[in-house]
């Protein structure tokens, strides 16, 4: 399995999204922190006002704050009017259009909105960055971003990247530091000393946040090429997305960030939504245990437990084994898949298991089964349900 997450980041980030290090995300997300308001408003005492061009939104205090692009979407969407159709109106049409369904939304008692703004040079100067339901639970992105700096202290580090399409003016050439040691690395695509690099892996907006990093300790199992971890990890502190990390290990990494032959992946998410703060701040703190473990295992705890699952046989037929593993799986594989699963599994081999009867086999099978699903959605889910199986006791 090959991922393309974070070589999509690549490919479509504009250059004021891209971060050389996660010292510089840590500074930028910090100085947002730093800057921002949270406050609860009903409904009721919300409106916006055309400003030329642009709209403000608008409460209690008369104070118009300038809305980002995602920002109106969500004013939008409390009024439940169309942000699309909105944005090709006269912005004075447009605000009518949005103060009517937000006078119904308040008519109708809908709950309040906590809204994120961030304060400019004076404390007339505002921008909207969030405006979303009570229930929401921030995720602060510096909090992830002093967590990345850390790891960087022991060695973790982001994989360098090419300039991508010219669109970053920002390059320099690669040092022996930067380029990675990681065998096997001389294929052509990879980053060499000497090579044109520019700021990658390292990626916010207004709306999102994305790291990629890797650690070079190399995991070495009979038979296999060396092994190496890796993880991706994003969030949004406006609604735009969860909290997630992927952890994997990988063979290759080249310059434009495709992942190679990845194995053993798995998901941590954590939607932010469950009532108090405190609830998401607690899921967050298991993350960090989750990624710490992660990070400081031994490579020799990884090699065992490889090991292990390419041995570790779950059934004796092809029927024995995928009903075993769907008895545990049924909310989330079906019987077609994990059928689809084994004959991946049995017409390749060379993947390296012992058989589409192992736990490694059907691993195996899955992932190769999310490689031929042409539905981002389905990939992830068959992927956290690869990794689920694979720590499972049979």
């Amino acid at each position: 399995m090959n991922l393309m997450t974070a070589s999509h980041q690549w490919a479509t980030r504009p250059a004021d999204e891209r971060y050389w290090t996660v010292e510089e995300l840590a500074a930028a997300t910090r100085e947002l922190r730093e800057s921002a308001i949270e406050t609860s408003v009903d409904i009721s005492d919300l409106r916006v006002e055309s400003h030329g061009e642009s709209m403000a939104l608008m409460g209690k205090m008369n104070i118009p704050a300038q809305m980002t692009h995602y920002a109106f979407g969500q004013i939008c969407q409390t009024a439940r009017a169309p942000a699309r159709y909105l944005r090709t109106l006269p912005t004075k049409l447009a605000a009518e259009n949005v103060n009517c369904g937000l006078k119904k939304a308040a008519e109708e008692g809908r709950s309040p909105r906590s809204l994120l703004l961030r304060k400019g040079d004076n404390d007339n100067e505002l921008e909207a960055r969030a405006v979303l339901s009570e229930e929401y639970g921030r995720i602060w992105n510096v909090d992830i971003a002093d967590r990345l700096v850390d790891l960087t202290n022991r060695g973790w580090k982001v994989p360098p990247g090419r300039p991508f399409s010219g669109k970053d003016d920002r390059w320099r050439r690669a040092t022996t530091h930067e380029v990675l040691t990681i065998k096997g690395m001389g294929n052509g695509l990879s980053i060499e000393v000497g090579d044109k690099i520019s700021p990658s892996g390292v990626y916010a907006s207004d709306r999102d946040m994305f790291v990629f990093m890797i650690s070079e300790r190399e995991i070495s199992i009979p038979g296999k090429p060396p092994l190496y971890r890796g993880f991706f990890v994003s969030n949004s502190e406006v609604g735009d997305r969860a909290f997630k990390c992927t952890f994997f290990l990988f063979q290759n990494v080249c310059g434009n960030h495709i992942v190679w032959n990845v194995e053993n992946a798995t998901e941590t998410r954590i939607i932010h939504r469950g009532g108090e703060k405190e609830i998401t701040q607690r899921a967050l703190g298991e993350m960090y245990s989750q990624l710490r473990t992660y990070t400081d295992q031994s490579t020799e705890d990884e090699v065992a437990f490889i090991s292990g699952i390419m041995g570790r046989r779950i059934g004796i037929d092809q029927k024995d084994t995928v009903g075993k593993v769907h008895a545990k799986m049924k909310t989330i594989l079906s019987v077609h898949q994990l059928n689809a699963a084994w004959a991946l599994a049995d017409d390749h081999p060379e993947d390296g298991h012992n058989g589409p009867d192992t736990v490694y086999g059907i691993v195996s099978g899955l992932t190769r089964l999310s490689q031929d699903n042409t539905h981002a959605n389905e990939r992830e889910v068959i992927d956290r349900a690869a990794g689920k199986v694979a720590r499972m006791e049979f």
